[in-house]
């Protein structure tokens, strides 16, 4: 995965939503409001049908 370390610098952390597009349509990470703690990451990966 070849992110832009300043695009993560302004997203996450902050406690807002983001969205961020690693490979259009196949790879995203995204990062949920923050409430208490950490907030909750993920990896969003499209599947693969064969």
């Amino acid at each position: 995965m070849n992110l832009h370390a300043g695009v993560l610098e302004h997203a996450v952390g902050f406690g807002f939503s983001s969205i961020i597009s690693c490979i259009p349509g196949e790879l995203a990470y995204f990062e949920t409001e923050q409430s208490f703690g950490a907030p909750p990451r993920y990896l969003l990966k499209k599947p693969a049908y064969h």
